[in-house]
């Protein structure tokens, strides 16, 4: 099963002091991040909790795009474990995306 967490990625700080909020998908010991399109002053992140804190002017609404966009992601990594034999975390990475896997065949 792949797990997923979510990253302040504090090395890529911008000029304003902001770090992007990432999603990390491990699957066996394989490590692909995908971004949330959001960025935060490193005091506005609750690491242990996962969640953006109180002190940030819209944390409500980013905690529920940010709980909306993990359970998608859980979503995807169940219906892929379901439905394929073969699952890596790069095809995870796809099917969370969105983008259509490629056979070779086809193409």
């Amino acid at each position: 099963m792949a797990s997923i967490k979510l990253i302040l990625r504090n090395d890529k700080l911008d000029q304003t002091g902001d770090a992007p909020l990432f999603m990390r998908i491990i699957k066996d010991r394989k490590t692909k991040f995908l971004s949330l399109g959001i960025k935060l002053k490193p005091s506005e992140w609750d690491e242990g909790k996962q969640r953006i804190k109180k002190n940030h002017d819209n944390s409500v609404r980013m905690n529920a795009f940010i709980a909306q966009k993990v359970s998608e992601a859980e979503g995807q990594v169940a219906d892929m474990a379901r439905s394929k034999k073969e699952v890596t975390a790069r095809k995870l990475k796809d099917a969370i995306m969105g983008k259509a896997p490629q056979n070779y065949f086809e193409y």
